[in-house]
This record gives structure tokens, C-alpha cells and sequence, in this order.
């Protein structure tokens, strides 16, 4: 399965989930029995959010526990 992450991030969301990705700020990446994945990113100071991403045919829904919600740049970290 092939998705643009520059069609469900803004471009400086996406650079900052590479950032994290890249700084090793991806605790885990846990897939589900229904096909979404589980994982948690922290923010490099401490806090760590929680993510569940539904990945689709053209399609990335990531809901996260920080105050951003949705499609976030621990999202976008985690699918990185």
C-alpha cells in the first residue's frame, strides 16, 4: 500500500513527524486485531502521547491523546 503523506499532513506537520521519527522519539508501534495500529511518540521533554492509526486505501485517520487530536505530528512521526 503506497500513501502520499503530503495529502493528510501540512507540510509543517509532516516535518516535524520526521524530526521525531528521526530523533528516535517513536516508543512503540503496536498493530491491532482490526487493522489499525497502536503506538505512543514523546514529545522529547518528558510526556509521551498515545496514537491510534487507521491506515486505508488513500487514507490516514490518526487519532492522539495530545491537546493537537488528530493528524498530528506524533501521527505523522508514526507513520514515518
Amino acid at each position: 500500500m503506497y500513501i502520499r503523506l503530503s495529502e493528510h499532513f501540512a507540510t509543517p506537520t509532516l516535518q516535524r513527524g520526521r524530526d521525531y521519527a528521526n530523533r528516535g522519539l517513536v516508543v512503540d508501534l503496536e498493530p491491532l486485531e482490526d487493522g489499525t495500529l497502536r503506538g505512543r511518540v514523546s514529545n522529547g521533554r518528558g510526556k509521551t502521547y498515545r496514537q491510534q492509526i487507521t491506515l486505508g486505501r488513500d487514507l490516514i485517520g490518526g487519532i492522539c491523546s495530545c491537546p493537537v487530536g488528530h493528524n498530528c505530528k506524533h501521527v505523522a512521526a508514526r507513520s514515518c
